[in-house]
């Protein structure tokens, strides 16, 4: 299978990807400051590709194993885990930490407990990056962009397994589409949690050439939008 980073250069052009996740505060905004320009939200639409504006990236999620794409004039394809990773990689820690929280994902496997505590007396992974205890969120920080560096493949590997995941990943427990009814988004207002939107269509992202900064879209359909809730209330 091929791989993003070696197309970077001609650029590459994907096929429809079928799924964008976000990250949004609980209650939902009723206006999102875009640079100055005040963006009233008036229905689920207006959400869309808007968690930029608070500080967190978007998520492009196919539903099948290969995405396929043109670069350079010649057919392409990629893994889904390579898609994932790639976007990923070019996230903040602030959207890491709180991507961690939405599926199942754990670092036993891949850190060593005992080298941790002698590092840090107290090491705790999962209340560092559990949202419930947002007290130690920056210890959470810390760990991720630690992880990132220095167990990059195990971490990433870890984190697109979760993501992806049939049972538990990010395309699955959608529990209320909010483009057919958006006053029903007012039924996760008392969330303790950030909220994780799925918004559902086809969406054509694409990658300037040379430019690999992340993930460009300007061409959308949107068809759904589903407020995900993973036993998160």
């Amino acid at each position: 299978m091929e791989r993003i980073k070696d197309h970077i250069a001609n650029g590459i052009d994907f096929d429809y990807i079928t799924s964008v996740f976000e990250i949004f505060p609980s209650p939902l905004p009723l206006h999102i400051d875009r640079e100055g320009d005040i963006l009233e939200i008036e229905d689920a639409t207006d959400l869309f590709r808007t968690s930029m504006h608070l500080g967190f990236n978007e998520l492009y999620l196919p539903d099948r194993e290969v995405v396929t794409a043109k670069s350079g004039g010649n057919d392409v394809s990629f893994s889904s885990t390579d898609f994932v990773r790639w976007q990923l990689e070019r996230f903040s820690a602030e959207t890491l930490y709180y991507l961690i929280n939405k599926v199942d994902f754990g670092v036993n496997d891949f850190m060593d407990a005992d080298e941790e505590y002698e590092r840090d007396n107290d090491y705790y992974p999962d209340g560092w990056l559990s949202e419930y205890e947002e007290d130690s969120k920056a210890k959470g920080l810390e760990l991720i962009e630690r992880m990132r560096l220095e167990k990059s493949d195990d971490f990433y590997n870890a984190l697109v397994s979760g993501i992806l995941d049939e049972e538990c990943g990010l395309l699955s427990h959608g529990e209320t589409d909010i483009l057919e009814d958006f006053s029903q988004s007012s039924n996760y207002d008392d969330w303790a949690v950030k909220l994780g939107l799925v918004f559902k269509g086809k969406f054509y992202p694409y990658i300037e050439a040379g430019n690999d900064s992340n993930l460009m879209m300007d061409n959308f359909k949107l068809y759904q939008i589903w407020v995900r809730n993973y036993d998160e209330d």
